[in-house]
């Protein structure tokens, strides 16, 4: 065996190139050459996907491949990218004989029915093992994972679940529905949404805060007549996401009451020490290259001050909120209240010709993400949406008047 990084330090692209003989010497070269790979064991489709990997099997070869959309650096860059799904599932499939190219959600299945994302490799060794495509025996893998040492209950449970997939896919697919029904919560209907947004201002202000908005969504949805509510769905999501800036005492709230330590705890078995990294607004320097605020690592000391943040939201807003005296928190401020100044045009001047352009106006919201300089240039780019929508708002309410005069 032996491990190609690309890059990998940076989380870039690994090929691990495995032989397997009876003999030791019966293996002259480690690398695969191309053609030579019998089968091609994807834990990552884009990788998996990539022609220098494809190059390799041969041409009686047998694909197994995770078909999960794992995250790649790009999206740090580009939040909206998508990854072209289809086309790496029809590459993988077209590379080996009809047949003999698989592709199941390794990543979703472990974690679901393992408790650990990192199980979906073992996973996929269980579906390769079951289809015949591994020339050992279930104990020597058994106790290869014994030997190794690590996690071995859990990765023994994930190669015979892995097996269970091949044996009885709709089986497994049912369990991994019934899970996903049981853990997540529907919020289809605009009731549901509202509530479970009303719950989640409370904890993030008060009581006050939370039954502010819920009255100013209420005002729409009185005059919400569409069959799906789609305007008043889009105002219930939105208008809180630009109430709930996750600003220095929501941090703090995130990171003090208690789920944080839970998640922790879950994914931990033994005793950590967390750091994290940080540009406190009123404190950090600037990048000279890129004009950014710098990030400085906080250690032990920071969680009892989490803590205090979050005691301290009270002052959220108010003349003794430091924070709030920052460039970044006056435009937030302002574009909550502009926000709230359309919302408010919106229910004044709403009908059925302009009904759709206030939907898209109401949903701006959704493109304005990060911290700092990035939620600032998504800001801007909000705000020229908002202006162009507006003009054909105002235009199609004019028409709709003149028709009613005429």
């Amino acid at each position: 065996m032996i491990d190609m990084a690309g890059l990998a330090q940076k989380g870039g692209a690994v090929t691990s190139h495995i032989r397997l003989a009876k003999r030791p010497e019966d293996i002259s070269a480690i690398r695969i050459g191309p053609g030579g790979a019998d089968l091609l064991l994807g834990c990552d489709s884009l990788v998996s996907a990539d022609s220098a990997v494809l190059k390799l099997i041969g041409k009686k070869g047998h694909v197994v491949a995770n078909s999960y959309e794992m995250p790649t650096g790009d999206f740090t860059r580009n939040a909206d990218q998508k990854l072209p799904v289809a086309e790496m599932a029809d590459r993988l499939k077209q590379i080996v004989p009809e047949g003999q190219s698989v592709m199941v959600d390794a990543t979703q299945s472990a974690l679901a029915l393992v408790g650990d994302s990192i199980a979906a490799n073992l996973f996929l060794l269980g579906v390769a093992f079951q289809r015949g495509l591994l020339p050992l025996s279930s104990v020597a893998i058994e106790q290869a994972i014994r030997l190794n040492n690590i996690a071995i209950e859990q990765s023994l449970r994930a190669f015979a679940w892995g097996r269970q997939w091949v044996v009885d896919p709709a089986g497994i697919d049912q369990i991994l529905a019934d899970k996903k029904a049981l853990s997540s919560l529907p919020l289809d209907r605009l009731e549901q949404i509202i509530a479970d947004r009303v719950e989640r201002l409370r904890a993030y202000q008060n009581e006050a805060y939370a039954r502010d908005y819920e009255r100013q969504v209420s005002a729409i949805t009185q005059l919400d007549t569409h069959r799906d509510q789609l305007l008043s769905k889009a105002v219930a999501r939105y208008l809180y996401k630009m109430m709930a800036i996750k600003d220095e005492y929501e941090i703090g709230r995130l990171y003090s009451d208690g789920q944080f330590g839970r998640l922790i705890d879950r994914v931990f078995t033994s005793d950590v020490r967390l750091s994290v990294h940080l540009a406190p607004p009123l404190f950090s320097r600037h990048d000279p290259i890129t004009g950014r605020p710098q990030k400085r690592q906080f250690k032990g000391w920071i969680w009892p001050a989490f803590k205090l943040l979050y005691a301290l939201r009270g002052l959220r807003g108010g003349i003794f909120d430091l924070f709030g005296y920052t460039q970044e928190r006056k435009a937030e401020r302002k574009a909550l209240s502009d926000y709230r100044a359309m919302l408010a045009e919106i229910a004044d001047k709403l009908n059925e010709t302009n009904y759709d352009i206030a939907v898209e106006m109401a949903s701006v919201p959704e493109f304005i993400r990060g911290f700092g300089p990035v939620r600032a240039a998504h800001m801007a780019e909000a705000e020229n949406k908002w202006a162009v929508l507006g003009k054909t708002f105002k235009q199609q309410n004019t028409t709709a008047v003149n028709k009613k005069s005429a």
